[in-house]
C-alpha cells in the first residue's frame, strides 16, 4: 500500500509540474527588439540607447488586446521600469502575479500614453487533464484571496479632473527630469474639467502648484481658486494657467 501511495504522489507531481511551472501571468503579446530599421519605420527618435520593444502579434481577446494594445505599438515601460529588450518585459511579465492590473506605457503614432493591462495565466492542452489511466482525487479548491484594491488618489486631484502617481526614479529619469527634481506624474485628465480646459494632458509632469512643490498626490490642493502650474512635456518646462469652474485667477 505504502508503494501504491508513492507511485500516486509521483504521478500527481509530474502531472502538476507544468501547471505550477506555466502558473504566471502573460500578457498576450509577441515582441521583438528594435533595430535602426524598425525604429526609422515607426518614426521613433533616432540616437543611441534605443528604448522599447515592437508588438508584432496580439493574441485575441487576450489581455494586451483588451487593454488596447495594437501591433506596430511600442512597449516602452512595464511598472515604472524602462524596458530594453524583449528578455527583460519577459522577466518583468513573469515577476508580476496573474490578476494584477500592471501600468504599461506604450508609444503609437508619435504619442506616448499608459494603459492598463490585467495579466492571466494561458491555458495550454497539456494541463487540461492528467494522463491517460490515472486519476487525480478530489480536492475541494481553495478560494483565492482577494487582491487589495489599490488605493484611490486623493480627492483634491479629481475634483480637478485629474489622476496622478508620484513619480519612481525610473519614471523620472525616463521622461528626462533633472535628478532629485520630484513631481507627478499625469496618468490621465477627465474631458471637460478643469485640467482639460488648462490644457493639461497624460504624460506631464506636475513639478510646482501655485508655487508649492508637488511630490506627492495629496500635495495636490483643493479647487479653491485658480493658480499657476509649472510642468514638464516632452523634456521642457513650462506653465500653465488652471481655475475650477467659477472661479476667477
Amino acid at each position: 500500500m505504502l508503494k501504491a501511495a508513492w507511485t500516486a504522489a509521483a504521478m500527481a507531481v509530474l502531472f502538476l509540474a507544468p501547471v505550477l511551472a506555466g502558473a504566471q501571468g502573460a500578457l498576450g503579446v509577441r515582441t521583438a527588439n528594435l533595430t535602426a530599421e524598425s525604429a526609422a519605420r515607426l518614426k521613433l527618435p533616432g540616437g543611441e540607447g534605443l528604448q522599447g520593444v515592437e508588438v508584432v502579434a496580439v493574441t485575441p481577446t487576450g489581455p494586451a488586446d483588451d487593454a488596447g494594445i495594437k501591433v506596430h505599438d511600442v512597449i516602452l515601460a512595464v511598472r515604472g521600469v524602462n524596458v530594453v529588450s524583449v528578455l527583460q518585459l519577459d522577466r518583468l511579465v513573469a515577476e508580476t502575479p496573474p490578476g494584477r492590473p500592471v501600468p504599461v506605457w506604450i508609444e503609437r503614432d508619435g504619442s506616448r500614453r499608459e494603459v492598463e493591462v490585467q495579466l492571466r495565466v494561458p491555458l495550454e492542452p497539456h494541463s487540461l487533464g492528467p494522463p491517460p489511466g490515472f486519476s487525480l482525487p478530489r480536492v475541494r479548491p481553495r478560494r483565492p484571496s482577494p487582491m487589495p484594491s489599490p488605493m484611490p488618489p486623493p480627492m483634491q486631484a479629481q475634483a480637478w479632473g485629474l489622476e496622478v502617481a508620484g513619480l519612481t526614479p525610473q519614471l523620472a529619469a525616463y521622461f528626462g527630469l533633472p535628478p532629485g527634481q520630484p513631481g507627478l506624474l499625469v496618468r490621465s485628465v477627465a474631458p471637460g474639467s478643469a485640467a482639460s480646459q488648462a490644457g493639461l494632458a497624460a504624460g506631464d509632469i506636475l513639478i510646482r502648484w501655485g508655487g508649492r512643490p508637488l511630490a506627492r498626490p495629496s500635495d495636490v490642493p483643493p479647487p479653491t481658486h485658480g493658480a499657476t502650474l509649472e510642468l514638464f512635456r516632452r523634456g521642457k518646462k513650462q506653465g500653465v494657467q488652471i481655475a475650477p469652474s467659477g472661479a476667477t485667477l
